[in-house]
C-alpha cells in the first residue's frame, strides 16, 4: 500500500532539518498576527493558491488509481491529516518528529480514515 511516507522527503532527516525553523518562524509570525489581526490559514491561503493539488492529494488520487483506496470523496481535511499533525507535533515539541511517529500518523491514524468512505 502507500510506502515510505507517500512521497520523497517525508522522512526523519528531513523533518528534523526543518524542525528548528519552523518553530522559529511560527514563534516570529505570532507578533505578525497579533498586529495584522490574521491567522495561519489566511496566510496559507494567501501563499498557496487554489490549483495545484498538495502531496497528499496527489498521494490519495494515485492510490485510488492504483486500487488500493476506494474512489469516494474526501474532505481536503482528511487527505492533508498526516503533514498537519506533523506540523502540530513539531510545534508542540519544537523536536523533530520521530519515524515511529510519522508511521503511526500514517498507519494508524490516515490510512484508516481514508479507506472509510465518508458519510454524505
Amino acid at each position: 500500500m502507500l510506502t515510505e511516507y507517500g512521497y520523497p522527503g517525508f522522512t526523519y532527516e528531513a523533518v528534523a532539518a526543518r524542525t528548528h525553523m519552523i518553530t522559529m518562524m511560527s514563534v516570529q509570525l505570532v507578533g505578525y498576527f497579533r498586529d495584522t489581526g490574521t491567522s495561519f490559514g489566511e496566510l496559507r491561503e494567501a501563499l498557496i493558491p487554489p490549483g495545484p493539488a498538495t502531496p497528499f492529494e496527489t498521494i490519495v488520487a494515485r492510490a485510488v488509481e492504483r486500487g488500493e483506496l476506494p474512489d469516494a470523496p474526501r474532505s481536503p481535511r482528511v487527505v492533508n491529516l498526516p503533514f498537519d499533525l506533523l506540523r502540530h507535533d513539531m510545534l508542540l515539541t519544537t523536536r523533530p518528529v520521530s519515524d515511529e511517529s510519522i508511521a503511526e500518523i500514517v498507519d494508524a491514524v490516515w490510512l484508516p480514515l481514508l479507506a472509510v468512505p465518508e458519510a454524505a
